[in-house]
């Protein structure tokens, strides 16, 4: 309450200011009136009298506060930290483009040089440590892709008893891409599967060593 009071004091002496302002030339050297000043600073007055009674804080790094619509801020060394103790999640983010046949606008967008680029995690209290969902048929909830001669996506279980990834679905489990060639790759890794163009599925034994099963 002190802090109001104080704020309607500092609003208070901004009026009789403004009278005073309003007796006096029209404009300052440059152009810019004296009345167009005053807004100018009631305007930052009143954010920060908001900001104030709300008791929230600027969103900030260590090089200053974040610029929101810019591609410019830079933390440095130091991490960007939100936490929160709320049942909605911490962080949402929206992207509105209605342009569904671009795969370039996206709600988020991670890039790292060395390390991943995300991290996700999920404590021992429940949830998933990654959640993707899609509406469209023609996407994926989850998709991975590999630009080298990597993996798409990777699933791997350390328990004892763990699964390294499990399907599920109402067509089918899990589906199988047809390659472009009628019969199985000249060599391969133990473990593949692969379903060649006429559909005959095969199982790499390693090298050169492929079995026909089905």
């Amino acid at each position: 309450m002190a802090e109001v009071r104080t704020l309607r004091a500092e609003v208070a002496a901004l009026r009789r200011e403004n009278g005073h302002l309003r007796q006096a030339p029209p404009t300052e050297p440059g152009g810019l009136t004296r009345r167009r000043m005053l807004q100018l600073a009631g305007g930052v007055v009143g954010g920060g009298a908001v900001v104030a009674m709300a008791g929230g804080q600027p969103a900030s790094a260590t090089t200053g506060t974040m610029q929101y619509g810019s591609t410019l801020n830079d933390a440095g060394i130091s991490e960007t930290l939100l936490t929160s103790i709320c049942d909605s999640p911490t962080l949402a983010l929206r992207n509105n483009n209605t342009n569904g046949a671009s795969d370039i606008s996206q709600a988020l967008n991670c890039f790292s040089a060395q390390a991943d680029g995300l991290a996700s995690s999920a404590g021992l209290g429940g949830g998933n440590g990654v959640l993707g969902f899609a509406s469209n048929k023609a996407k994926a909830g989850v998709r991975g892709e590999n630009g080298a001669a990597g993996v798409g996506v990777a699933g791997k279980a350390t328990s004892a008893g763990g699964r390294g990834g499990t399907f599920q679905g109402a067509a089918a489990a899990i589906q199988l891409v047809p390659s472009a060639q009628a019969n199985h790759p000249k060599t391969g890794r133990r473990g593949d599967l692969v379903v060649d163009s006429t559909g005959r599925l095969w199982f790499c034994k390693g090298g050169t060593t492929w079995r026909q099963l089905a």
